[in-house]
């Protein structure tokens, strides 16, 4: 089995720019296929994508969309083995 993986840039600051891309990223995530997308954020620190990404996922379990955040990447700090910039993957749930 093999997995797709489509990455968008965040290229503006802020937390509200943040929650179109993802927003944009969810309406084209193919569920009924084996595909994630990374919505990479190199500006925001990692507290705000944590709060960026609970609040998403609380609005797809509400709305009953088929996607969810399964994966927050920190930035790396004092040379920690982590990524160099904020990431958000985003996954298909799978319904049975």
């Amino acid at each position: 089995n093999s997995i797709g993986l489509e990455w968008t840039i965040q290229t503006h600051e802020g937390p509200f720019q943040l929650y179109r891309t993802l927003w944009n990223t969810i309406l084209t995530l193919p569920t009924d296929q084996d595909t994630a997308s990374v919505v990479v954020a190199p500006s925001l620190d990692s507290h705000t994508l944590h709060r960026v990404a609970v609040t998403v996922n609380a609005a797809l379990i509400k709305l009953d969309i088929p996607v969810r955040i399964t994966q927050v990447y920190t930035p790396y700090k004092d040379g920690g083995r982590r990524s160099p910039y904020g990431m958000i993957q985003l996954s298909p749930i799978r319904t049975s």
